[in-house]
């Protein structure tokens, strides 16, 4: 079967618009080393030979002779040197409109043949398949065929471009960013495991980040969407007193009872309002701070580019006050038992120790109370 497909490739080329077979005929092919052909019907007179596996096309047969066409001259032939290529062959049809090549090279020359048009198929290498009809091979893509149509691999669709924009942490110990989505591009430098950047448009497994004035292309898979564990500080939404307690229960890790305890006092001082002037506009914010600790809120806030006149600058500012100035009033306040009795030993504690108003040990006992009665019933029930 080999040896007899490898010489097709010497014939003539398929026609663009084949004939409808006429009854009888059939193509056939040379089975034997070599079939003689003979210019009449009784075999008297040799005309000449085909070699083995040459394709022809039989018009007519009787009594063991056949009448052949071969390259548009006609002869005739035993019956016994030659085998149907129907039955070596399989059958199929042209999906679609095919360039058909005179060899198996698509420099050859080639021509156009119809979707729908049946073929036989000889011989299959690679993509290339060797095609026969009316005595007539050539070459042609075998998925323009419908034996090897359901082959052709799905045409691999281009992933989405989303549009959005979040922010994101580098989440590898360093993420290379390029110039646009290649890791054949430019490089324009890494970010290092745990740096923040504005995620702008995600494009299968690239994403287009900006980090300031900066845009480029980096790993989608090295990032994950960034939560600000501080969101609430800036969130219009919350009253200032939730924020406050947000503050020192998540931020500075005080229970319930010593939140209460702090609310209670700054409530007297301030109302909680960020704007809040005392002491002829020598004392300021939400816990009064007053004189040198008015300077020191302000130095502060403006050293770590917050606005002291705002909740979130405020709150920094208490942690840190506490954490450096005040440090006994902090342990004592994650100290006390998480109750009605702690808050309002916290109550009284803040009062005295860290505020320090006039009249302190009367009005440690009320804010204490207020602690314990009013803001416990609040937060800590």
């Amino acid at each position: 079967m080999r040896k007899l497909l490898s010489l097709f490739c010497a014939l003539m080329l398929l026609c663009a618009s084949l004939p409808a077979w006429a009854d009888g005929e059939f193509s056939a092919y040379v089975k034997k080393g070599a079939a003689t052909i003979y210019s009449d019907a009784k075999l008297k007179t040799p005309a000449g030979s085909l070699r083995k596996n040459t394709v022809v096309t039989v018009l007519a047969y009787r009594d063991g002779v056949a009448k052949i066409q071969y390259k548009s001259r006609t002869g005739f032939a035993r019956v016994s040197d030659l085998g149907r290529v129907s039955d070596i062959a399989r059958r199929a049809t042209l999906v679609r409109e095919s360039k058909v090549y005179s060899k198996a090279s698509t420099k050859s020359s080639y021509v156009s043949v119809a979707a729908g048009t049946e073929v036989y198929v000889l011989k299959v290498t690679g993509a290339c398949a060797m095609i026969e009809r009316g005595g007539k091979v050539g070459y042609v893509h075998k998925n323009n065929l419908s034996l090897y149509a359901a082959e052709e691999p799905a045409k691999e669709e281009k992933p989405e471009i989303v549009y959005v924009e979040y922010e994101a942490k580098v989440t590898s110990s360093s993420l290379r960013v390029y110039a646009s989505a290649s890791t054949k591009a430019k490089s324009l430098g890494t970010l290092k495991k745990g740096a923040l950047v504005t995620v702008v448009a995600t494009c299968g497994d690239w994403a287009r980040v900006k980090k300031g004035e900066r845009v480029g292309y980096c790993a989608l898979g090295s990032l994950e969407k960034y939560v600000d564990p501080y969101a609430y500080l800036k969130d219009g939404r919350y009253s200032n007193e939730k924020t406050i307690y947000t503050f020192l229960t998540k931020e500075m890790k005080l229970s319930p009872a010593a939140a209460c305890g702090a609310l209670a006092n700054i409530k007297f001082e301030s109302g909680y309002r960020t704007g809040a002037l005392g002491d002829g506009g020598r004392s300021f914010g939400i816990c009064q701070w007053f004189y040198l600790r008015f300077t020191r809120l302000k130095n502060f806030c403006q050293n770590r580019n917050y606005d002291y006149e705002t909740i979130e600058g405020q709150l920094w500012f208490l942690k840190y006050e506490l954490e450096t100035y005040y440090p006994m009033v902090l342990r004592y306040l994650r100290g006390v038992e998480n109750t009605a009795k702690g808050a309002y030993d916290a109550g009284w504690y803040w009062c005295y120790h860290f505020e320090g108003p006039a009249n302190r040990e009367r009005l440690s006992v009320t804010r204490g109370n207020y602690a314990r009665d009013t803001v416990w019933a609040r937060y800590g029930g």
